[in-house]
């Protein structure tokens, strides 16, 4: 699937809740992520990566999608699998560790190279 900035802007808007918020800021060309803990502490990330890159990197396949998800689009588990790496790369984010980098399997948090 290619999808545009919007769409996935949309898409991610889905998937913010009370702890994550992640919007695509387009002069930076990144992903600007917030955490916010449950006493209320928020934290800054960023993730540099073009919106159809990580789109590309994060879909899931139909058979992963009705092994986790079945009544799910491919693309919600999509979201929901990727709202899971994303909230566990930032929980265990060490300070300084302020750059989420996506991986295979996963997302991991990395000190910030500015």
């Amino acid at each position: 699937m290619n999808t545009s900035i919007e769409h996935l802007a949309a898409l991610l808007a889905k998937m913010n809740d009370s702890e994550l918020e992640a919007t695509f800021n387009e002069s930076e060309r990144q992903f600007e992520v917030v955490f916010t803990d449950d006493r209320g502490v928020s934290r800054q990330f960023t993730m540099p990566i073009e919106p159809e890159d990580l789109w590309n990197q994060i879909q899931v396949r139909e058979s992963d999608r009705n092994a986790l998800w079945p009544e799910a689009t491919v693309e919600e588990a999509s979201l929901r699998l990727f709202n899971v790496h994303l909230l566990e790369a930032v929980i265990t984010a060490k300070e300084g560790e302020n750059t989420l980098v996506k991986e295979r399997g996963g997302i991991r948090a990395v000190p910030s190279s500015r």
